[in-house]
């Protein structure tokens, strides 16, 4: 099993960790098997923050696609009526979805599960660097923040 680390901006971390956001929406993800499955994202406070705050266990994940289309309006249409199925536990405002996803021909939707906040958040020293959007941590990271979470102890969050 591996572990992913995604780089969260701060204000939608406070969104999780308060249990408004059960759903995080993305441009891109991972590529998961049967074979290979994700066991816990770690997520990372991006600047300023710059810790790894929580892991969660992902859920279900939506994706959706827009048609190949060189017309923004067509897209923006489609990027909506998906923003309204998903909207109550994005913690997004339409405007606020439109203007990420764009010219983008579609996205993910990734469900929050069994979320577990660190007490002592991890500096980003202890991981060797930080990511764009999400990157696979080696097994050392994984085991280096299993350990700090067990020192620390979880804060289980119920959402």
């Amino acid at each position: 099993m591996r572990d992913v680390l995604l780089s969260v901006k701060p204000k939608h971390v406070k969104l999780i960790l308060d249990g408004s956001k059960k759903w995080d929406v993305r441009k891109k993800i991972w590529r998961a098997s049967v074979t290979d499955p994700v066991r816990y994202v770690y997520i990372y406070a991006s600047a300023p923050v710059q810790e790894v705050v929580a892991r969660f266990t992902p859920g279900e994940i939506k994706t959706w696609w827009c048609p190949d289309s060189p017309c923004y309006e067509i897209m923006e249409h489609h990027h909506y009526d998906w923003w309204k199925t998903v909207k109550s536990d994005v913690a997004l405002s339409a405007d606020e979805f439109l203007d990420y996803f764009g010219c983008a021909h579609g996205g993910y939707a990734i469900e929050i599960r069994d979320l577990q906040v660190y007490h002592v958040p991890v500096n980003r020293n202890f991981i060797r660097c930080a990511p764009q959007n999400y990157r696979y941590l080696t097994e050392w990271e994984s085991r280096w923040l299993d350990i700090f979470m067990n020192i620390s102890g979880p804060l289980e969050v119920s959402l």
